[in-house]
């Protein structure tokens, strides 16, 4: 079935997605805030959202964001070694080092798509954090971008690849916004879902 413009029926040009409903529009319905496109009526309902959390977001609590990332290690460990071991089966003689680079290269893989698609398409968090109520936001409290959401898990992909970096991100968790490196190099901030105004 062929989608159309609710408003724009006759409308020959591509539809696009309201970031906030769902539904497709053409792009003379839409209008682009804060990294995504919204109808006119979402886009009122999402300016009143913002206006309402202006200034109380409250940043993860630190046991939170611990027990997230326990959670989501474990998550990631189970389909690793799932992986590896189909791998393994399937590859009876790696070479040394052929073997240690494919392995290592599929923890940093698993790690970006199990980031990259759940904060990006289920309302900004990983299986972890929507278990404890937390949420990555941008630093306004608006939903995270897709493009920020890929950039996170991408930088966390690679310093879990690469391993250096992952002690000082860790530890950053102890500042006072629990922000770690991953956080500032895409722009977000995780917090309690109850600071943030509902979607």
């Amino acid at each position: 079935m062929v989608e159309l413009c609710p408003n724009h029926p006759q409308s020959a040009l591509a539809l696009s997605r309201c970031h906030r409903c769902g539904r497709s529009f053409c792009p003379d319905c839409l209008v682009s805030f804060r990294g995504g496109l919204y109808d006119a009526a979402c886009k009122d309902a999402t300016l009143r959202d913002f206006a309402a959390s202006s200034g109380r977001l409250a940043p993860a609590v630190l046991w939170k964001r611990v027990a997230a990332a326990l959670v989501d290690l474990v998550i990631l460990g189970i389909a690793y070694l799932g992986i590896r071991q189909r791998l393994l089966d399937s590859q009876q003689a790696f070479h040394l080092w052929s073997g240690v680079f494919i392995l290592w290269g599929l923890q940093g893989m698993l790690v970006l798509l199990y980031e990259g698609i759940l904060v990006s398409r289920l309302g900004g968090a990983s299986l972890g954090k929507a278990l404890f109520f937390l949420r990555i936001v941008e630093l306004d409290g608006s939903p995270v971008s897709t493009g920020h959401a890929w950039i996170r898990a991408a930088a966390k992909a690679a310093f879990v690849a690469s391993c250096l970096p992952v002690f000082p991100d860790a530890v950053m968790l102890l500042s006072q916004r629990r922000r770690t490196l991953h956080d500032w190099l895409a722009g977000t901030l995780v917090v309690e879902a109850s600071s943030v105004a509902p979607r």
